[in-house]
């Protein structure tokens, strides 16, 4: 009898055993199903993350921010706002474009102005040049149109050298055709420049005896130089009216 006892004990701890082991299998199934249910929410989060990370590859972070800060326009923090990031960096690129133009426009004004500066240097140190070569017998006021005269044969090559705009030789052939030497054939052309030079007959001989002793500077431009150098040689004054 007693061992019948002992074995019916022994069934009721193996049954009481038995269902403690089902509530713990039970509670950790449980407890495994959440974590299972939480690790695949995160994963499935996870995966997204990603998918928008690749939106931002090569995007520098720090750099980003930085450039962020610079929009404290209203209008281009709207457009932030809105996503609209291209038609921001649109307006951007059209504001620089437009001082970019500007710049270029300035700095071509600035070329104008030193070309036209260079143009004027030139022409006076060309002038000075030529002025140089005149004979002591060219008349006082037949200097400008002698000069005028040369400025249509020389010209100023890049060192800043006198030559002949056309590149003729002189009569010697070994050298350029020189301001002198166009000086001397203009002497037979223009015998008024010179003060030897014979200045032939004019209505302006006698003049200052008795006759006009001035002459207008519009008139007198419009005279020979022949004309010029008698009105000079008979005392008439060259005056502006």
């Amino acid at each position: 009898m007693g061992d019948t006892k002992l074995a019916e004990d022994r069934g009721t701890d193996t049954s009481a055993a038995s269902d403690t082991a089902a509530l713990i299998a039970a509670a950790v199934a449980k407890e495994t199903e959440g974590l299972k249910a939480n690790t695949a929410r995160l994963l499935e989060e996870n995966t997204k993350y990603k998918a928008t990370l690749k939106n931002f590859e090569g995007i520098d972070p720090e750099k980003t921010k930085a450039m962020l800060s610079h929009f404290e326009n209203n209008e281009e923090q709207k457009l932030i706002a809105e996503g609209r990031i291209d038609d921001v960096i649109q307006r951007r690129v059209a504001k620089r474009e437009e001082s970019v133009a500007q710049q270029i426009a300035e700095a071509q004004a600035e070329v104008e102005k030193a070309k036209a500066f260079a143009t004027r240097f030139n022409a006076k140190y060309l002038q000075g040049e030529l002025r140089t070569a005149f004979p002591t017998d060219v008349h006082q006021s037949m200097s400008v149109p002698l000069l005028r005269e040369l400025e249509q044969l020389f010209t100023l090559d890049e060192e800043g050298n006198v030559v002949p705009k056309d590149g003729a030789m002189g009569k010697s052939g070994k050298a350029l055709y020189a301001p002198k030497e166009a000086i001397e054939d203009l002497r037979g052309q223009y015998p008024g420049f010179f003060v030897n030079g014979n200045s032939g007959s004019s209505s302006f001989q006698g003049a200052g005896k008795g006759g006009a002793k001035t002459i207008s500077r519009e008139k007198y431009m419009t005279l020979t130089p022949a004309e010029q150098h008698d009105a000079y040689k008979n005392g008439i004054t060259v005056v502006d009216r």
